[in-house]
């Protein structure tokens, strides 16, 4: 039973290993010869040579497939199964240095690809974080930070009460943010959310009346997060208010496979807008 056990798992070992997408048929071509010869071979030798013959066939098969589709560290694995085979076949006393050579082989390939995740992970990891303080360092930089509190410092003066509203529109701002720094996704509703408490604060610093609506939206999908915050900001910064009031307005459309955002605001643009290049720009496009 055990060498009946090991001929049938071995193949589907090398067929996960290769992502071999029909794993039930292996499993029912492996049984389909194996039982066979279980029950017909009463000799415990004869019977193991043979079934450990035909695990070696499917395995090659398997490997040779991963071959044609130029898998990742099959070259060891081709070297090791034929090793294999060829000592099974000319001296079966010696088989187990072949069967020694496809083990090793695997661990040497298992290490690699254990490593490379670690490594994947890591990078990962470290490109998670470096996302998260640009998130942070592009909304909480120098200028911003300096034209809010010198806005809030005015409002104060003139109206207490007003300022006192600014620094709890601010405070709530930067909890969205510290909120979804460390996310790859946010929720449509989220951004949705971030962009008006960053309007609210454009509203006390420029004392323009911003507004933010939209339409068709799906607020349960997920996008990478502040992707509509950076074309609102592009917006206010090269777009001039109408009569002290601008409003954005974001939609969606399918396009087959494909969905389209599409932000508009509708003012002025200052005369040199289109004139001017920087990454925020490709976000921004000019219609009539």
């Amino acid at each position: 039973m055990l060498t009946f056990g090991l001929a049938l798992l071995t193949p589907l070992f090398f067929a996960y290993k290769y992502d071999f997408k029909r794993k039930r048929y292996l499993t029912f071509l492996s049984l389909l010869f194996l039982i066979p010869v279980d029950l017909i071979f009463k000799d415990f030798d004869t019977d193991a040579v043979v079934m450990v013959i035909l695990s070696s066939l499917f395995c090659l098969g398997i490997i040779l497939w991963a071959f044609y589709r130029k898998k990742r560290h099959v070259l060891l694995d081709v070297l090791g199964i034929l090793t294999f085979i060829c000592f099974l076949f000319f001296n079966k006393n010696l088989a187990y240095i072949g069967y020694t050579a496809l083990i090793l082989s695997n661990l040497v390939i298992l290490s690699q690809l254990i490593l490379e995740k670690d490594r994947a992970i890591q990078a990962a990891l470290l490109k998670a974080k470096k996302l998260e303080l640009s998130l942070l360092k592009k909304h909480i930089q120098p200028h911003f930070l300096l034209n809010t509190l010198s806005s809030l410092i005015a409002w104060i003066e003139e109206s207490p009460k007003v300022g006192i509203q600014m620094i709890e529109e601010l405070a709530n701002e930067f909890s969205i943010l510290m909120n979804i720094s460390d996310r790859q996704l946010i929720l449509l509703s989220e951004e949705i959310q971030l962009c008006r408490a960053h309007l609210q604060i454009m509203n006390r610093r420029k004392r323009i009346q911003y507004r933010l609506d939209y339409a068709n939206l799906d607020l349960n999908r997920e996008i990478p997060p502040a992707l509509f915050l950076t074309v609102i900001e592009n917006g206010i910064t090269h777009n001039q208010a109408s009569k002290g009031t601008m409003l954005f307005e974001i939609s969606e459309k399918q396009d087959q496979a494909n969905i389209i955002y599409e932000v508009k605001a509708y003012s002025k643009s200052k005369p040199d807008f289109f004139k001017k290049e920087g990454t925020g720009f490709k976000y921004i496009v000019k219609t009539n």
